[in-house]
This record gives C-alpha cells, sequence and structure tokens, in this order.
C-alpha cells in the first residue's frame, strides 16, 4: 500500500451496497420532495450536487482517464477539466435515472478488496417500466466508499473516455487536451467555464 493511501476500512464487506443503497435511497428522496417552479429546480441541483460530491470519485476518475496528462497538468489545468468532466459526466449519464421515486435498487455480485469493491447493481421500476442493470466500481478513500467507474451495457466509462483522451494526447499533447476539455465545457457547462 502506498504511503499516502487511506488504510483499508474495517467495516463489514456489505459496506459498499450500503453506500450505493444510500446514495439511490437519497436520490429518491430529493426528487420526491421537490418544489415546484425554478426555485424548486435550484434546490434539486443544490442538493444533487452534494450527493454527487459524495458518492463519486471524480479525482480518482481523472486519474485514471487522463493518466500522464493529468500528472503534467498544473493546479488550474486539474481544476478546470475536472469541472468540464464532471458537468459531461452529470449531463449525459445522470439522464439515465429516468424515474428515481419509482426505482428499486437491487445489488447482487459483490467483490471486496481492500480498497476497491464492484458491484452488478438493476435499477427496477416498480411500476413494470424497463429495468437497467450495470456494473459499478468503487473506492474507498478514507471518508466513505465511492463511485469511480460505471460499465454500462458492458463498457467501462473510465476506459471508454480514456481511450479517447490517450488519442487525443497522442495527437496533440497538451494543448490538445486543453481544447477538448473547453468544448465539453461549452457543451455541457456554463459559458464562463468554457471561456476560462
Amino acid at each position: 500500500m502506498a504511503a499516502d493511501e487511506p488504510p483499508c476500512p474495517r467495516e463489514t464487506s456489505s459496506t459498499p451496497s450500503a453506500a450505493v443503497t444510500s446514495s439511490f435511497d437519497e436520490l429518491r428522496r430529493i426528487f420526491s420532495r421537490r418544489l415546484p417552479g425554478p426555485r424548486g429546480r435550484q434546490l434539486v441541483e443544490k442538493r444533487l450536487h452534494k450527493l454527487i460530491e459524495r458518492s463519486i470519485d471524480l479525482e480518482f476518475f481523472m486519474q485514471g482517464m487522463l493518466r500522464v496528462a493529468w500528472e503534467k497538468a498544473d493546479d488550474v489545468q486539474r481544476v478546470e477539466w475536472q469541472a468540464a468532466i464532471d458537468s459531461m459526466l452529470r449531463k449525459r449519464y445522470l439522464r439515465l435515472l429516468r424515474a428515481p421515486s419509482t426505482q428499486r435498487v437491487e445489488i447482487s455480485n459483490v467483490d471486496v478488496g481492500c480498497q476497491k469493491a464492484a458491484l452488478h447493481v438493476q435499477v427496477r421500476d416498480i411500476r413494470g417500466g424497463k429495468s437497467s442493470t450495470f456494473d459499478m466500481n468503487l473506492r474507498w478513500g478514507g471518508q466513505g466508499w465511492r463511485v469511480y467507474d460505471v460499465h454500462l451495457d458492458g463498457v467501462s466509462l473510465l476506459q471508454l473516455w480514456r481511450s479517447r483522451f490517450r488519442r487525443i494526447y497522442r495527437d496533440g499533447g497538451m494543448r490538445a487536451i486543453d481544447r477538448q476539455m473547453k468544448v465539453l465545457a461549452a457543451r455541457y457547462g456554463d459559458e464562463q467555464a468554457a471561456q476560462r
């Protein structure tokens, strides 16, 4: 174990499952208690932001996705790149949770190691609608289990985006990474993020 890695958790092997279940329960509460109108949407966004920060290890995802480019990046680049990827992931993949108030989560095939865990997750619509299944990889970061990769239709998001950015880095280096992050910020984020 590297010197900067947190010690292994002492909790039982069910802890990663409990972390995922708890996050989905909170997601349902956020949407079931929302207020109408713009004020209600703002409150939902604020609560979602906090839930995502607690539940997803975005920095670990960035390290795995960019590798050498992440190591070479300065602090400003890392902040801007992470904000661009954060916006993209939220807008592209959170929409898959169509109606959290009517969905229930079932977890199976739990494989837990010292620092990492893999779970098979089924999100079932209690009204009889379409169910979705996916695999999640979690990492123990010292303050709880957090998701760093999701496999949709057998494809790892981390590996998918790593492959894309590996080509970008190979063809154009750090400047090409910067340009691509600005494109993502413009498409999925706000205008100020794209102009930084």
